[in-house]
């Protein structure tokens, strides 16, 4: 029998019209595809999401910590097959066989074969060659012992060469038994028991190969031939050839040749009395006439009208030849691996020999990676509902875009997720946010490139992406009637060149009432920046040596109708998420006509303006290079605001990896606490990373540290940070940010907590910025795991938020998401969101820990969103929501 070991595998059986494994490809088993398990050194990222609505209406977000599993290699194998063969005393047999890794990393494997104890006589000889083309000969007469290192799921074909001592005795029994271990944990192993039965008679070797061993769906025709030969001492009679042929792989007519008449053509009909005279031929292949072979109906599935039956009438002893054929792939396969294995039987002295096969030959169906993205849901036809149209939003909200990715390949994909935002109509400064299908969890990256990507898409499903733009506050209009664009694109992670992308439009934003301009005030002709910035080229370029000040003037303009006040700010991002200039820069606002330092323009009223001096001091170690600066004028009352972009000829920068901006509430005279994973996503080591954070509201203030135990929770080992030595390539580091609210900030007030960090002497830096909005309400949500090896609904240790690592295929990971009200006032229509990772499926049913909660789940076995639903959650109370996810 064929053997495969695995914990918790099943063992598939022979024939199914032979459809199993062969090269790196989805592991067929004849009852089906065998699920393949994740690949070894997976990080399974997850993080979950919780929304509500205040007193007053309004809906607030609020996102938990990230946690992460590991995924373990496993080791299996599955060994083909068991045979038993007839052999003529004192000459070589070759026998075949095929192992292939069905584990889910690489790994070698060691080969032995040798005698058993139980049978009639010894083999000599005993020696293993690879069989690269799968024809059940030796490729290279090279002996091994050790396979080469084999990827997930990729089979090494291989022979056993022994040789039979003269003078045995006939029907003497000799038996081998061949064996293979994982070099990655050598408990793991296979083996396959062959037989070897010395005849007297006729002995008939029969070998199949086909002309390609991989292709297209569909694809072809391509030949298929089995070879036949007489080793033994007597003639066979009715030597009978049945193929019956895998699903996906159809027979093409009026093909079938045999080398004994050469390039006749022989009818796919019953022809009773044969081609040729001694031997003849009797061929029928997949036709009604074909029913009635008493030889072919013996076959498994007792059916002669759906395969090839060749029967020749005589092989002499030392006669061989050949039949062959054509065949082509079937459309609309899934990426797979055929077999097909070849029957045969034959009369000697008077008696019918055993059913045997021959070598089996696989056949690999390409995976042929596909992507449509569009704005169906229902339809994956390109072009459906594209692009995406927003008529409008208004000044400073965010809008959301919900694109369609359909797997229109012929096997599981995942697909990486961008955004052109160079392409991109929407203004310079604007933020956009990837997100799960919830429209709140922000999408992750599950392969560990560092793009964020929809996970495991099977063929022929989709995946809704929601796209989240923030505009500048201060954006208006409507783009001179082209409305804001931007294209979201979808790249197959089986091959980088299959893409598909989609615009997303919207229409129009409301207008702003400030303009600030150079040169002179409005209405004046030489004024330069009018309109509503920032723009994506600077307005001016200013020139300044290291260590000196550049006067920068500023004309804010009122353009609307009435009196404003707007305060002043600098940033060197465009949507002012950085409120801090570089280290070492300084910048100081006059008014014209005064030499204090102010941070207000004043009273201006309608159609009036304020000259405003920027005063910028640069560094005397500022690096060479260019630095655009945004200058903003705004209106905390009205909301009246613009932006004007300058730059100042400085320094180049870069930039590392720093995940995520995240947004939470707290009450007044509270904190909140935010979890960032700086890591290292080049090639090279990054030293001296200093870390910078910055709030934009007075009064606010906020303290980075570093989780130097690596346990995942702030604690009093974790120091205050404002740096971090040398990150190797692919390291990580936790940095908490520590947000404190002023005890007088008003409710609602929102404050913007930018994290930065900056190496090579700060020519490179990143930021992430967390928004902290004071509400009478705090909902706080924590993400916590536990490993469940098993799946025994039990986890077997305390929830956590750090990583831990599990095998695949039956072991689980138990989520507890636990959400608190904090504050002093009821939240109402509290939900809580979470979603299967990548790599898993969803294991059991949910449990909430609120008598009014209400939970949306998958079925058990599925993937989904797991929403818990409170429709109150008073002051201090706390709901715990636990679900879990089997590791496939």
């Amino acid at each position: 029998m064929d053997v495969m070991f695995h914990a918790g595998a099943a063992i598939a059986h022979r024939r199914c019209r032979m459809r199993a494994v062969v090269t790196v490809l989805l592991l067929i088993a004849c009852t089906g595809l065998l699920h393949a398990a994740t690949p070894a050194g997976t990080i399974i990222k997850n993080q979950a999401s919780a929304s509500y609505r205040d007193a007053g209406g309004v809906v607030r977000y609020t996102t938990s910590n990230i946690v992460e599993t590991l995924i373990q290699q496993v080791a299996a194998i599955q060994l083909t097959q068991d045979q038993s063969r007839p052999v003529v005393a004192g000459r070589q047999i070759y026998l075949p066989h095929t192992l292939t890794n069905a584990g889910n990393g690489a790994d070698t494997f060691n080969l032995q074969v040798q005698n058993t104890a139980s049978d009639d006589f010894d083999l000599t000889g005993l020696t293993l060659y690879e069989d690269a083309d799968q024809n059940g000969q030796p490729d290279v007469f090279v002996p091994l012992t050790v396979t080469p290192s084999l990827a997930m799921h990729e089979s090494f074909s291989f022979v056993v060469a022994a040789q039979v001592p003269a003078g045995t005795p006939a029907n003497n029994t000799a038996e081998l038994r061949v064996e293979a271990g994982s070099e990655f944990n050598n408990v793991i192993t296979a083996a396959n028991t062959d037989a070897v039965v010395v005849s007297d008679g006729a002995v008939i070797e029969v070998t199949k190969r086909i002309a390609a061993t991989a292709g297209n769906s569909p694809d072809g025709p391509f030949t298929v031939t089995l070879s036949y030969r007489n080793i033994g001492n007597a003639e066979a009679v009715d030597l009978t050839l049945i193929d019956a042929l895998p699903a996906g792989m159809e027979y093409i007519a009026s093909t079938a040749k045999w080398s004994v008449t050469g390039d006749l053509i022989h009818s796919d009909g019953n022809s009773a009395h044969g081609d040729g005279s001694d031997p003849f031929l009797t061929y029928c292949a997949y036709s009604a006439t074909c029913s009635g072979f008493a030889e072919a109906d013996a076959d498994v599935d007792s059916d002669s009208t759906n395969q090839v039956t060749a029967i020749v009438s005589t092989v002499a002893p030392g006669e061989s030849g050949q039949l062959t054929f054509d065949v082509q792939i079937a459309d609309g396969l899934s990426a797979s691996a055929i077999f097909n294995t070849a029957e045969f039987e034959y009369t000697t002295n008077a008696v019918v020999s055993p059913r045997q096969t021959s070598n089996t030959v696989g056949f690999n169906v390409l995976h042929q990676p596909a992507v449509v993205l569009n704005g169906s849901a229902s339809d994956a036809t390109n072009g459906v509902d594209e692009p995406l149209l927003v008529l409008s939003i208004a000044q400073g909200t965010a809008v959301q875009f919900t694109d369609i990715v359909w797997n229109t390949g012929n096997d599981t994909d995942t697909f990486d997720i961008t955004f052109d935002r160079a392409a991109s109509t929407f203004p310079e400064g604007s933020l956009f946010r990837l997100l799960q299908p919830d429209g709140m969890t922000p999408l992750l990256d599950s392969n560990g490139n560092g793009i964020p990507d929809t996970g495991p898409v099977p063929a022929s499903a989709s995946y809704a992406v929601v796209l989240q733009v923030i505009p500048p506050a201060n954006v208006s209009g409507d783009n001179a009637a082209n409305g804001y664009e931007i294209s979201l694109q979808a790249t197959s992670m089986a091959d980088v060149s299959v893409v598909d992308s989609m615009l997303n439009r919207l229409t129009t934003i409301t207008t702003s009432a400030v303009d600030i301009t150079n040169v002179a005030a409005l209405p004046d002709s030489d004024a330069t920046g009018v309109g509503a910035g920032p723009e994506v080229d600077p307005v001016t370029v200013f020139n300044v040596a290291p260590g000196a000040t550049v006067p920068i003037v500023l004309f804010v303009n009122n353009t609307g109708a009435s009196t404003v006040s707007l305060d002043l700010a600098a940033s060197t991002e465009a949507d002012f998420s950085v409120l801090t200039l570089p280290d070492g820069w300084l910048i100081e606002y006059r008014l014209d006509g005064d030499d204090a330092s102010a941070i207000n323009t004043g009273p201006i009223e309608a159609g009036a303006h304020q000259l405003v001096k920027a005063l910028v001091t640069l560094p005397a170690d500022a690096p060479p290079g260019e630095l655009s600066l945004y200058f903003r004028a705004m209106s905390e009352l009205t909301g009246a605001v613009d932006i004007k972009h300058e730059q100042i000829a400085v320094s180049e920068l870069q930039q590392v990896l720093l995940e995520l901006d995240q947004s939470g509430q707290t009450n007044a005279g509270g904190a909140y606490l935010y979890h960032h994973t700086l890591s290292n996503g080049g090639n090279a080591v990054v030293n001296d990373i200093s870390l910078n954070v910055s709030d934009n509201v007075s009064g606010w203030n906020s303290i980075v540290y570093e989780d130097t135990n690596n346990n995942g929770t702030l604690d009093s080992s974790d120091p205050a940070v404002s740096a971090v030595g040398a990150l190797n390539p692919g390291d990580t580091r936790t940095i908490f940010v520590k947000v404190f609210a002023p005890s007088g900030a008003a409710v609602l007030t929102s404050n913007r907590t930018t994290l930065t960090a900056s190496w090579a002497g700060g020519a490179s830096s990143t930021h992430n910025v967390d928004t902290t909005t004071v509400v009478e309400i705090e909902i706080s949500i924590v993400k916590e795991q536990a490993p469940d090896f098993g799946c025994t609904g039990s986890p077997d240790s305390a929830y956590g938020v750090g990583g831990f690592a599990v095998e695949p295929g039956n072991n689980c990971v138990s989520y507890r998401l636990t959400a608190t009200n904090a504050g002093q006032a009821t939240a109402f229509n509290v939900e809580i969101a979470d979603a299967t990772p990548a790599f898993t499926e969803y294991f059991g049913t949910a449990l909430c820990s609120h008598d009014s909660c209400t939970v949306q789940e998958p079925q058990a076995g599925g993937q989904g969103n797991v929403v818990a639903t409170i429709p109150a959650l008073d002051a201090g109370d706390v709901v715990m929501l636990n679900f879990s996810v089997r590791v496939e």
